[in-house]
């Protein structure tokens, strides 16, 4: 199964993500009733995909990421803006193991296909 990161600032950031990103992905003819939402871990899961919507205090912790590996990440206007130098660094690292590991971010496309934030 394929995981995907899209990181967000806060819970409202999250939740915004997590609603316009699933809307995308229901209006796409291809994707449409294969893929759901898991509330309680704010979560889009499908049969082939996994998409996490972190907060950047989750990702902050690194023992939190600890096991993941994203075959793609991408970034809330809203995180990249207002979050911490720290927090920058430490998602550059994990875009960096991304790349080193599938050689290119989202190498299928999907998160460019229904994410509208920066990536």
């Amino acid at each position: 199964m394929k995981m995907y990161l899209v990181a967000c600032f806060d819970q409202r950031d999250q939740i915004k993500m997590l609603q316009k990103t699933f809307l995308a992905i229901y209006a796409d003819p291809k994707t449409r009733g294969k893929y759901k939402v898991v509330q309680k871990r704010f979560e889009i899961v499908g049969d082939d995909a996994c998409i996490h919507f972190f907060t950047r205090e989750q990702i902050e912790k690194a023992s939190y990421m600890d096991g993941f590996e994203f075959y793609g990440m991408a970034k809330s206007p809203f995180y990249w803006e207002y979050t911490s130098f720290e927090g920058k660094q430490y998602y550059e690292y994990l875009f960096r193991k991304t790349l080193a590991r599938f050689h290119k971010n989202d190498r299928d496309g999907f998160l460019r296909r229904h994410f509208h934030g920066k990536r």
